[in-house]
């Protein structure tokens, strides 16, 4: 908490005032970080990709997320995380994710969209932790599941 407090040019005790256990901030971080990706997923709405390049798009802006945050693997993996609050991110980055997807050209089937979200925000933690392990087999693993989402959204539409 001093080394948190120094960094901010702030007391100690005007840190404590506003949180009071390093796990509030962590939740608070979490929170912003988590901000920030679904503001990224939404934004690969603005424009039609083709199922192939929405596919490397997804990658592409988690990876980049990953490497401005290298923090957010561990705090997405605390324990201390209320339920409510996380099953309350999740059916927020599912929308944006279904959003994106559904920008795709040619359009991707609507019926499919619930679940492909689903299953694309359980990929994506499978990628946060392989990408946080920093092992190459991991990062091949990362690459074999970049060309079977590719895969199967083009599948999708045909």
């Amino acid at each position: 908490m001093t080394e948190i407090a120094a960094r901010a040019g702030a007391s100690i005790g005007s840190l404590y005032q506003y949180y009071p256990t390093k796990e509030l901030i962590a939740a608070e971080v979490h929170a912003e970080y988590l901000d920030q990706l679904d503001q990224a997923l939404v934004g690969l709405s603005t424009e039609a990709h083709t199922p192939a390049a929405m596919s490397d798009a997804l990658f592409d802006t988690l990876t980049g997320f990953l490497a401005r945050y290298p923090a957010f693997p561990t705090l997405a993996a605390r324990r201390d995380i209320e339920t409510s609050r996380k099953l309350a991110s999740r059916t927020r980055l599912e929308e944006s994710l279904e959003q994106s997807l559904a920008s795709t050209r040619p359009p991707l089937p609507p019926e499919a969209m619930p679940g492909l979200a689903v299953m694309l925000l359980q990929q994506m933690k499978v990628v946060v932790a392989l990408e946080a392990s920093g092992r190459e087999a991991d990062r091949q693993a990362i690459e074999h599941i970049r060309r079977v989402l590719r895969r199967y959204l083009e599948h999708l539409v045909g």
